[in-house]
């Protein structure tokens, strides 16, 4: 498993843990407990996911 794909598994079930909304259907959807919404590419193409995880953190999420 890619390391991008790797990071997403473990960012949704952390996500999903602190009460986050889900969804992934070709783009992966962040909905925070509070409505605040974050999208991503579920392809192992975008290596970008610092600034994913940088979007969460504003969001709420905690990933550390």
């Amino acid at each position: 498993m890619g390391e991008y794909r790797k990071w997403l598994k473990q960012t949704i079930r952390r996500a999903r843990r602190q009460g986050w909304a889900v969804t992934n259907n070709g783009h992966v959807k962040f909905r925070s407990p509070d409505n605040k919404v974050v999208c991503c590419s579920a392809s192992p193409k975008c290596q970008d996911y610092k600034m994913v995880a940088k979007d969460l953190r504003r969001a709420g999420l905690d990933l550390d």
